[in-house]
């Protein structure tokens, strides 16, 4: 059996009319469908990146451990909502039960990450 090589399936002329066909499909596609296009793109070459960054796989799963290791320290070193309002009650020298202290936990609340 002879073996068929690419250049005889896919010659000048098939991969022109290809690439036209692209170009003239593309251009039919809403901006919001290219721009998912384009995300899902950079998505892809991202994760085959991160995929390819280490070969050996012992130093992807040291990377990945110290990744962790970060991500739980990073944890650690945040303050949790009571020990805000406290820090904002005791920056403005005022007890918890204060009106002031309502008005600083509605404000925390107003701007708060949710």
């Amino acid at each position: 059996m002879k073996e068929v090589k690419l250049n005889q399936i896919w010659d000048g002329d098939k991969l022109n009319n290809l690439s036209q066909f692209i170009i003239s499909e593309s251009q039919k596609q809403s901006e919001e469908r290219k721009l998912k296009n384009e995300l899902l793109s950079i998505q892809f070459q991202m994760e085959e990146a991160a995929e390819n960054m280490w070969l050996d796989p012992i130093q992807n799963l040291t990377s990945k451990m110290s990744f962790i290791q970060g991500a739980k320290w990073q944890a650690e070193r945040m303050y949790s909502e009571e020990e805000i309002l406290e820090i904002l009650c005791k920056s403005h020298n005022v007890e918890n039960t204060s009106i002031v202290a309502n008005m600083l936990k509605k404000w925390f609340e107003q701007f708060k990450k949710k």
